[in-house]
């Protein structure tokens, strides 16, 4: 999963591996780092930083088996790409889209 500022990108997450049971989900936790060296002097950073909300997008990737019917095995892959306002305050989610 990687995570983008400015269409810089700012942090990657590797996602476990991990098995879902049948007719359910599984919620992961993962802890990402971001950091701003890439960033261009440019960009609006300090004055997002001010007004203590930060807009992210995020694209992952998820790549794995299913069994259909207990017979079949396919691979499936799937793509999110999602758009996030961080409160810098709070250090919470404000909003959360995705598709």
């Amino acid at each position: 999963m990687n995570f983008i500022y400015g269409g810089v990108q700012v942090g990657q997450a590797i996602i476990p591996k991990s098995k879902a049971n049948f007719m359910s989900t599984k919620k992961i936790n993962v802890k990402v780092t971001l950091n701003s060296a890439n960033l261009p002097s440019d960009s609006n950073l300090g004055s997002n930083l001010s007004s203590k909300i930060i807009n992210l997008n995020s694209q992952g990737e998820f790549k794995g088996k299913i069994r259909v019917m207990f017979m079949f095995k396919k691979r499936k892959t799937s793509q999110m790409n999602c758009t996030m306002a961080i409160n810098t305050t709070t250090k919470a989610v404000q909003s959360l889209l995705c598709k």
